[in-house]
Formats: C-alpha cells, sequence, structure tokens
C-alpha cells in the first residue's frame, strides 16, 4: 500500500504527472469546504482522496471505498 502525506512532495509529483487527477483536484478545491462530509465511491490509488481530506480538514469526514481489488 502506498501513503502520500497531504504536503508532501511525492504527492506534487502525483499531481503533475495525471493531467485528470489535476483537473479533478483543481475542481474539487474549488467546492469543497472544511467540515463537509465527502463520499468518494472509486478511490482507486487515493490521490483525490487526499485532496479531498486536505480540504475538508480534521472537523470533516471522508468515506472512501474502491471496489477493483487490483487498484489497492
Amino acid at each position: 500500500m502506498n501513503e502520500f502525506v497531504l504536503e508532501s512532495e511525492e504527492f506534487r509529483r502525483e499531481l503533475q504527472n495525471s493531467p485528470h487527477e489535476a483537473g479533478e483536484v483543481e475542481f474539487l478545491r474549488s467546492v469543497l469546504r472544511p467540515g463537509m462530509h465527502v463520499i468518494e465511491a472509486g478511490a482507486n490509488r487515493g490521490v483525490t482522496a487526499v485532496a479531498i481530506a486536505r480540504e475538508i480538514g480534521s472537523e470533516g469526514r471522508l468515506y472512501t471505498f474502491e471496489p477493483v481489488p487490483e487498484f489497492y
């Protein structure tokens, strides 16, 4: 299992190398607010989940699942 720290260089590189996820993260930053509750269906490797967690903060709640075992 890979781990990404919210402000890590590894996470920034991951976004730079994935234009689709970078656009998705940019959109999420525009609509998410601290304290929100979010469900992410199809979390894949978790890149988007990291961005969501960053935006909703410790007061928010994030529930993710990935139904395809090969992705985790």
